[in-house]
């Protein structure tokens, strides 16, 4: 946290810094700033966004964030929610493994949403994506195998 914290003191427009310092801190963690501000993750996430608005990796970090039916207010007054979020830095960045797969958990049993391919994904589309990104992603696989219907078969080549 302290390296973290240094960077942003030396380089306040530091967007790495803002996301790795929150990637450190639990939920309702703060931490202090060398100004004395307080930050905690949700603001920090927001901070790397405001400062590279195409930094994918912070806007799937915040998705993760948030709790579902939860909101983020971003300072032009945008509100964001955790799908939103996710879909954002698919957009950003396509090949984004860990968003598909975050995608696909803050989704519900028959919920999908439309990327920016214009088709609708559903959870099980957005899993088998990660996988064809990741083959030996084992987090993608659980995920994957909790959706699936128990009489439902799927046959993956190795």
């Amino acid at each position: 946290r302290q390296l973290y914290m240094r960077a942003l003191e030396l380089d306040p427009g530091y967007a790495f810094a803002y996301n790795n310092l929150a990637n450190l801190l639990q939920s309702k963690e703060l931490v202090r700033l060398h100004d004395g501000t307080q930050w905690g993750r949700r603001e920090l996430y927001v901070a790397a966004i405001e400062l590279d608005p195409t930094y994918a990796v912070a806007y799937n970090n915040l998705g993760v964030a948030l709790e579902p039916g939860d909101e983020v207010r971003f300072p032009d007054g945008t509100v964001w929610d955790k799908q939103a979020l996710h879909v954002r830095a698919l957009e950003l960045h396509p090949g984004h493994v860990c968003a598909y797969r975050d995608l696909a958990a803050s989704l519900g049993p028959g919920e999908g949403v439309f990327l920016a391919d214009n088709c609708f994904w559903d959870r099980k589309e957005l899993l088998l994506k990660a996988l064809e990104l990741e083959p030996l992603n084992a987090r993608s696989f659980s995920l994957l195998g909790e959706t699936l219907q128990k009489s439902e078969q799927l046959c993956l080549s190795d």
